[in-house]
Protein backbone atom coordinates (compact mmCIF):
# COMPACT_ATOMS: atom_id res chain seq x y z
CA UNK A 1 0.00 0.00 0.00
CA UNK A 2 1.08 3.34 -1.11
CA UNK A 3 1.60 5.72 1.74
CA UNK A 4 0.07 9.74 1.01
CA UNK A 5 1.80 12.48 1.19
CA UNK A 6 0.60 15.66 2.51
CA UNK A 7 1.00 19.36 1.79
CA UNK A 8 1.60 21.50 4.08
CA UNK A 9 2.03 25.63 4.31
CA UNK A 10 3.80 27.07 7.39
CA UNK A 11 2.61 31.04 6.75
CA UNK A 12 2.70 34.18 8.96
CA UNK A 13 4.93 37.39 10.07
CA UNK A 14 6.44 35.50 13.27
CA UNK A 15 9.82 33.89 13.73
CA UNK A 16 9.85 30.28 12.91
CA UNK A 17 8.43 29.06 9.66
CA UNK A 18 11.93 27.84 7.95
CA UNK A 19 12.63 26.63 11.47
CA UNK A 20 8.93 24.26 11.61
CA UNK A 21 9.87 22.83 7.95
CA UNK A 22 13.57 22.13 9.46
CA UNK A 23 11.91 20.62 12.56
CA UNK A 24 10.08 18.48 10.58
CA UNK A 25 13.24 16.97 8.28
CA UNK A 26 14.77 16.17 11.01
CA UNK A 27 12.04 13.97 12.34
CA UNK A 28 11.37 12.40 8.82
CA UNK A 29 15.31 12.05 8.88
CA UNK A 30 14.81 9.82 11.55
CA UNK A 31 12.40 7.81 10.16
CA UNK A 32 14.89 6.91 7.40
CA UNK A 33 13.12 9.98 4.97
CA UNK A 34 15.09 11.40 2.25
CA UNK A 35 14.78 15.43 2.49
CA UNK A 36 15.43 17.93 -0.18
CA UNK A 37 14.94 21.67 0.77
CA UNK A 38 14.94 24.00 -1.99
CA UNK A 39 15.81 27.63 -0.65
CA UNK A 40 14.50 30.66 -2.71
CA UNK A 41 15.16 34.17 -1.94
CA UNK A 42 18.15 33.22 0.45
CA UNK A 43 21.50 33.81 -0.62
CA UNK A 44 23.55 34.31 2.59
CA UNK A 45 25.28 32.08 4.65
CA UNK A 46 22.91 30.20 7.67
CA UNK A 47 23.87 28.30 10.07
CA UNK A 48 21.17 25.56 9.03
CA UNK A 49 23.66 24.60 6.20
CA UNK A 50 26.14 23.98 8.16
CA UNK A 51 23.65 21.48 10.59
CA UNK A 52 22.93 20.03 7.05
CA UNK A 53 25.72 18.81 6.19
CA UNK A 54 26.46 17.23 9.07
CA UNK A 55 23.37 14.77 8.37
CA UNK A 56 25.20 13.53 5.51
CA UNK A 57 23.17 11.86 2.40
CA UNK A 58 19.83 11.83 3.81
CA UNK A 59 18.97 15.76 3.27
CA UNK A 60 20.43 17.62 0.22
CA UNK A 61 19.81 21.38 -0.02
CA UNK A 62 19.59 23.27 -3.06
CA UNK A 63 20.02 27.09 -3.54
CA UNK A 64 21.62 29.96 -6.05
CA UNK A 65 23.90 31.96 -3.54
CA UNK A 66 24.68 34.64 -6.08
CA UNK A 67 25.72 37.99 -3.98
CA UNK A 68 22.29 39.79 -3.55
CA UNK A 69 20.83 42.22 -1.07
CA UNK A 70 16.89 42.62 -0.24
CA UNK A 71 14.90 42.49 -3.00
CA UNK A 72 13.79 46.13 -2.38
CA UNK A 73 18.01 46.77 -2.43
CA UNK A 74 17.81 45.63 -5.96
CA UNK A 75 18.34 47.76 -9.02
CA UNK A 76 16.12 46.69 -12.39
CA UNK A 77 19.08 44.65 -13.80
CA UNK A 78 19.84 42.84 -10.56
CA UNK A 79 16.02 42.03 -10.23
CA UNK A 80 16.04 40.60 -13.69
CA UNK A 81 19.01 38.37 -12.40
CA UNK A 82 17.37 36.87 -8.86
CA UNK A 83 14.03 36.29 -12.05
CA UNK A 84 16.45 34.22 -14.04
CA UNK A 85 17.60 32.11 -11.07
CA UNK A 86 14.28 31.88 -9.02
CA UNK A 87 13.42 30.41 -12.61
CA UNK A 88 16.31 28.00 -12.55
CA UNK A 89 15.33 27.10 -8.84
CA UNK A 90 11.70 26.53 -9.65
CA UNK A 91 12.48 24.28 -12.66
CA UNK A 92 15.15 22.57 -10.09
CA UNK A 93 12.25 21.80 -7.51
CA UNK A 94 9.77 20.25 -10.17
CA UNK A 95 13.15 17.77 -10.89
CA UNK A 96 13.53 17.16 -7.43
CA UNK A 97 9.37 16.62 -7.04
CA UNK A 98 9.48 14.34 -9.89
CA UNK A 99 12.18 12.51 -9.75
CA UNK A 100 11.29 9.75 -6.77
CA UNK A 101 14.04 9.91 -4.89
CA UNK A 102 12.89 12.32 -2.00
CA UNK A 103 10.26 11.03 0.46
CA UNK A 104 10.13 15.37 2.09
CA UNK A 105 10.42 18.41 -0.29
CA UNK A 106 10.83 21.60 1.19
CA UNK A 107 10.23 24.68 -0.81
CA UNK A 108 11.29 27.13 1.92
CA UNK A 109 10.67 31.31 1.05
CA UNK A 110 8.29 29.89 -1.93
CA UNK A 111 5.68 31.97 -0.81
CA UNK A 112 7.74 35.36 -0.71
CA UNK A 113 8.89 34.45 -4.26
CA UNK A 114 5.21 33.94 -5.40
CA UNK A 115 4.33 37.46 -3.26
CA UNK A 116 7.20 39.29 -5.34
CA UNK A 117 6.12 38.74 -8.37
CA UNK A 118 8.85 35.95 -9.55
CA UNK A 119 7.28 32.76 -9.58
CA UNK A 120 3.20 32.90 -11.08
CA UNK A 121 1.51 30.99 -8.29
CA UNK A 122 0.14 29.35 -10.83
CA UNK A 123 2.90 27.28 -11.61
CA UNK A 124 2.63 26.20 -7.93
CA UNK A 125 -0.77 25.24 -7.82
CA UNK A 126 -0.19 22.89 -10.88
CA UNK A 127 3.02 21.24 -8.65
CA UNK A 128 0.90 20.99 -5.68
CA UNK A 129 -2.01 19.50 -7.81
CA UNK A 130 0.50 16.66 -9.28
CA UNK A 131 3.13 16.09 -6.80
CA UNK A 132 3.79 12.24 -6.20
CA UNK A 133 1.14 10.98 -4.24
CA UNK A 134 3.40 9.54 -1.39
CA UNK A 135 5.65 12.69 -1.44
CA UNK A 136 4.92 15.43 1.70
CA UNK A 137 5.56 18.45 0.38
CA UNK A 138 6.23 21.49 2.68
CA UNK A 139 6.04 25.50 1.42
CA UNK A 140 6.97 28.73 3.64
CA UNK A 141 6.99 31.87 3.60
CA UNK A 142 4.79 35.03 4.98
CA UNK A 143 1.59 34.98 2.85
CA UNK A 144 0.13 32.45 1.01
CA UNK A 145 -3.51 32.78 -1.14
CA UNK A 146 -6.44 31.74 -0.07
CA UNK A 147 -6.38 29.42 -3.71
CA UNK A 148 -2.97 28.30 -2.15
CA UNK A 149 -4.32 27.52 1.36
CA UNK A 150 -7.27 25.52 -0.70
CA UNK A 151 -5.04 23.26 -2.24
CA UNK A 152 -3.04 22.13 1.12
CA UNK A 153 -3.83 19.64 3.46
CA UNK A 154 -2.04 21.33 6.57
CA UNK A 155 -1.52 25.56 7.10
CA UNK A 156 -0.16 26.66 10.08
CA UNK A 157 -0.42 30.51 10.51
CA UNK A 158 2.77 31.56 13.01
CA UNK A 159 2.17 35.24 14.35
CA UNK A 160 4.32 37.70 15.81
CA UNK A 161 3.19 38.77 19.28
CA UNK A 162 6.60 40.11 20.31
CA UNK A 163 9.94 40.08 18.82
CA UNK A 164 13.09 41.53 20.03
CA UNK A 165 13.99 42.73 16.99
CA UNK A 166 11.22 45.78 17.68
CA UNK A 167 14.01 46.63 20.14
CA UNK A 168 16.44 47.12 17.84
CA UNK A 169 17.78 43.23 18.74
CA UNK A 170 19.08 42.08 15.37
CA UNK A 171 19.16 38.79 13.77
CA UNK A 172 21.54 36.92 15.69
CA UNK A 173 24.12 33.81 14.43
CA UNK A 174 22.70 30.54 15.22
CA UNK A 175 19.34 31.41 16.33
CA UNK A 176 17.74 33.43 13.25
CA UNK A 177 19.77 32.55 10.69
Amino acid sequence: MEKNGYIHIYMGDGKGKTTCALGLAFRSIGAGFRVMMVQFLKNWHTSELDSIKLLGDRFEIYRIESKKSFTYNLNEEQLNLLREEIKVELNKAKEFINSGKYDLIILDEVLGAIQGGFIDEAEIIEVMRNKPKSLELVLTGRNASQTLIDNADLVSKIDKVKHYYDDGILARVGIEY
